[in-house]
């Protein structure tokens, strides 16, 4: 999928480029226009620089398409350090925004396995964050039990 839309940029980068050369012919024509009637016929020079008016705008339009489709970076993280079969795991968990607050997440059984990736999804203020602070380490647990791999080095990063 990346290929493709990739490939779609590119096609639309290269329409929006086209377009533009085509509105700078036709800029070039209507200034003909325009200098050949302006002191022959006023109307005809009149309609001409009407029409170069409303040409410059689809013209600005057009050249910022063609400057907005600009590769997306690319995110590339470090390859992690070996751990074991199971290098973070939540055992009976109760999640608590922060100490001496009530918790917000009960009863959380989590196991995350070498290799897996997880996303958590829910409404705002449905403790996602919070579930993240505490799985990486940086919010104590209200009740249970946090296992981590002794190899391991948790970080958030959203």
């Amino acid at each position: 999928t990346i290929r493709t839309s990739a490939a779609r940029a590119e096609r639309r980068r290269r329409a929006a480029a086209a377009a533009v050369e085509k509105q700078r012919r036709e800029e070039q024509r209507l200034q003909a226009v325009v200098n050949k009637w302006e002191n022959v016929d006023r109307s005809k020079a009149a309609g001409a620089r009407q029409a170069l008016s409303k040409l410059a705008t689809e013209q600005a339009a057009a050249e910022a398409e063609v400057l907005s489709t600009r590769k997306r970076p690319r995110l590339q993280l470090a390859e992690p350090p070996r751990c074991g079969e199971l290098p973070l795991a939540l055992r009976g968990a109760n999640v608590a925004p922060a100490v001496g607050l009530a918790a917000i997440v009960l009863g959380v059984e989590l196991e995350v396995r070498r290799g897996q990736r997880i996303i958590l999804r829910g409404p705002n203020g449905a403790g996602k964050s919070t579930l993240l602070r505490a799985l990486s380490g940086a919010l104590p647990l209200a009740a249970g039990e946090r296992r981590e791999d002794e190899r391991l080095s948790p970080c958030i990063f959203s």
